[in-house]
């Protein structure tokens, strides 16, 4: 299918005596972008928009390279319907200032409690100062939600829906199209967080018909502080831009006269953007090409079985989701044990270098659904092996002993 072997040299991080199973946080970051980073820190570090001598010329036609590849990366029509930003969150920040001026009171903003809270937050204060409501689709108490749960709420006064591919917390891939479906034929815009989607499927906009999706470079073997903002280009026209400054603006009006503001996607990227950042998510892009993403995707399902069948026994385990593999799930997997916290459990883990997410995961509205306070989540990639899952799961169970001795003292 694929060689492990090679492909974990290809992670610097992985050389060490780790085992990593926290990406869906952060990702490894693959040498392609750290390499792609140096060179141009090294050699080509000029800024650009704003320099006609040969080296902001050369900058600036690498970084529109990589707006072609994204394009082509998530099958969006044109380069100018990809917006880079400085991550999801200033993706869904920015779109939530974007859409304020045309929001009113008998609006509504459709959200779901499997949202991280960068896909919840925003659109709650938006509603706060406009005044319009905010409808919240509900989920199961094992974390699952339904598509008509999210259709119900759907009316003519809905504005816009926001919803993940795939929760931070359970790692159920959200089925997309009839709420896509259903919200344009109400007149509403349909926002995708596709954060944790895009480390492990291939994102296709056209097929989606979204008016939106972002997702962060950080999460998909990337740089940190970069992500990228897709929108139909009939929107990104019509909308204000969400942040304001230099580089975005064609013509700056005397006093209260208009500004006029810069062709797409420029108008909605002001200020020096993360250069270096984005040059190596276009490395990144290039490795992610390279890979045969139908034995990635079989492998990733076969630690995420084996991870699931090795927990199953712990007696009071509770895991996100369920643990039926009729839903699709990326390799991802959330659990709580009664009596005992996640936090000690990762604190413990730690001492024997397995890295793993501990807490709420920015998801307090989902945990609050499933009556629970914090989980420990495992999140897999590629690049991690069965042998990796065998040790966590002999060390998990070595240190629930543990930590039930000491209850029991």
């Amino acid at each position: 299918m694929f060689n492990l072997f090679d492909i974990r040299k290809d992670f610097p991080i992985l050389q060490q005596n780790l085992l990593y199973f926290d990406n869906a946080a952060t990702s490894a970051t693959c040498i392609n972008a750290i390499e792609a980073m140096d060179h141009y820190y090294r050699n080509e570090c000029f800024n650009i928009h704003r320099g006609v001598y040969s080296g902001s010329v050369k900058s600036e036609q690498k970084f529109e390279n990589v707006r072609k590849k994204v394009m082509q990366f998530i099958n969006a029509p044109a380069p100018e319907n990809i917006i880079f930003t400085s991550g999801a969150t200033d993706a869904i920040n920015m779109l939530a200032n974007c859409f304020l001026p045309s929001i009113g009171k008998e609006s509504n903003i459709i959200v779901t409690e499997l949202e991280h809270h960068s896909n919840y937050l925003p659109w709650k204060r938006i509603c706060l100062l406009t005044g319009c409501t905010l409808k919240i689709a509900k989920c199961n108490t094992e974390g699952l939600l339904a598509q008509e749960s999210v259709l119900a709420l759907i009316d003519k006064n809905t504005k816009l829906v926001a919803i993940s591919a795939s929760s931070n917390v359970t790692g159920i891939v959200q089925e997309l199209s009839k709420i896509i479906e259903f919200a344009h034929a109400n007149g509403a815009k349909v926002i995708i967080d596709a954060s944790q989607l895009c480390a492990h499927r291939k994102l296709d906009v056209e097929r989606l018909d979204c008016d939106f999706l972002c997702f962060s470079s950080h999460k998909m073997f990337g740089p940190t502080g970069c992500g990228v903002l897709y929108g139909k280009t009939n929107i990104l026209n019509t909308v204000l831009p969400g942040k304001v400054g230099g580089g975005m603006v064609h013509t700056v009006g005397s006093g209260d006269d208009p500004d006029v503001w810069d062709i797409l996607p420029y108008k909605f990227e002001s200020g020096t953007p993360a250069l270096a950042e984005v040059i190596g998510l276009g490395a990144t892009i290039d490795y992610l090409q390279q890979l045969n993403y139908e034995a990635v995707i079989q492998h990733e399902k076969s630690l995420t079985k084996r991870l699931v069948n090795g927990i199953r026994p712990i007696s009071g385990i509770f895991i996100c989701g369920g643990i039926s593999h009729e839903n699709e799930r990326i390799s991802l997997v959330s659990f709580a044990i009664s009596g005992i916290s996640s936090y000690d459990i990762g604190l413990l883990l730690s001492t024997h270098n397995i890295a793993v997410r501990t807490g709420n995961l920015c998801a307090q509205p989902l945990l609050g659904r499933m009556g629970l306070d914090d989980v420990l989540r495992v999140s897999l990639s590629f690049y991690n092996t069965e042998e990796e899952i065998d040790i966590f799961i002999k060390t998990l169970f070595e240190i629930i002993d543990q930590l039930q001795g000491i209850r029991h003292e």
